[in-house]
């Protein structure tokens, strides 16, 4: 495997009343006060910093690699985690194009491992692959890999109604090179 270097660039904008302030963070998240953020000192679990309406991109040298749009976040510095609600965001490919949507109600980006988890019942819907959608209780990839794991009762689904289902898949951020495990079952004709 080629050697890369990795930007993480991440960019947190805080949107308030038309006035946008951002958060910019290079291996950790660094904050300031704002209307939309609330900052309190740590005590025992604490949120650090609580925002709204945050964008966070993942860049690989000066491509897009993926972007989540949160409702809210709220951070840790004690454990590195941020804590996200209403999460939806895009994977892109190697020229900067969108290649796959995602949702789900929660997730968690953990700092120290550069790791995302969505939870709590996540959608991937492939751009270019037939409209392929895997549907999963947990979605999770690294900025360290360019695969994602689904676990929990994975179900994936292609726009000519071949559904396959598994316990676990793993899948690159395309939707292409798919593998399930755990009591894995193919059916011809169902429907997404």
């Amino acid at each position: 495997m080629k050697s890369r270097t990795v930007l993480y660039g991440i960019v947190l904008a805080l949107l308030a009343v038309g006035v946008g302030s951002a958060w910019v963070a290079q291996y950790q998240l660094n904050s300031r006060h704002a209307n939309n953020e609330e900052v309190a000192s740590n005590n025992e679990g604490r949120a650090d910093v609580v925002s709204e309406h945050v964008t966070l991109t993942v860049t690989e040298g000066v491509v897009k690699k993926w972007q989540l749009v949160v409702d809210t976040a709220v951070y840790n510095k004690h454990d590195g985690e941020a804590q996200l609600t209403g999460v939806t965001g895009e994977f892109y490919g190697a020229s900067g194009e969108p290649i796959a949507h995602f949702q789900s109600p929660r997730g968690v980006y953990d700092e120290t491992t550069k790791s995302m988890t969505l939870l709590d019942g996540a959608t991937m819907r492939s751009v270019e692959n037939k409209g392929a959608l895997i549907q999963a209780p947990t979605l999770k990839w690294s900025t360290r890999s360019d695969r994602v794991t689904a676990t929990g009762g994975v179900v994936a689904t292609v726009a000519d109604g071949l559904q396959s289902r598994g316990q676990r898949a793993e899948f690159a951020l395309d939707m292409t090179d798919v593998a399930f495990t755990g009591g894995v079952t193919t059916q011809l004709g169902a429907s997404s």
